[in-house]
C-alpha cells in the first residue's frame, strides 16, 4: 500500500479541502476507489489520469498543477466539475 494516497495526501497534493476532494474522488474518472470507507487513489493511475486529462508527454515527472490543461479524453460535464473542484481555468 505504498503507491496509495489518502484523502490528505491529495488535500496537500491540489491545495484543497476535504468537501473538494470527496466530490473530486466521485468523479467517475478519477483514479479513486474506496476500501473499508476509505478513498485511496493509486499514485500510478494518478498520474495516467493527469497525463490524460492534460495531455501531457509519456515520460516520467513530477505531478505538477500549473497552466497549459487540456480535457479533451475527459466527458465535458465531467471537465467542468474538475476544473471547478481543483480551481483549474481551461483558458490559462
Amino acid at each position: 500500500m505504498e503507491n496509495l494516497l489518502t484523502i490528505e495526501d491529495l488535500k496537500e497534493l491540489f491545495h484543497i479541502g476535504n468537501t473538494k476532494v470527496y466530490k473530486l474522488c466521485e468523479q467517475p474518472s478519477f483514479p479513486s476507489f474506496r476500501l473499508n470507507k476509505v478513498w485511496y487513489v493509486d499514485q500510478d493511475e494518478l498520474v495516467k489520469w493527469m497525463q490524460k486529462v492534460r495531455k501531457m508527454p509519456d515520460k516520467t515527472y513530477t505531478i505538477s498543477i500549473a497552466a497549459g490543461y487540456e480535457f479533451s479524453a475527459i466527458p465535458e460535464d465531467e471537465r467542468k466539475i474538475i476544473c471547478e473542484i481543483l480551481g483549474w481555468n481551461k483558458n490559462d
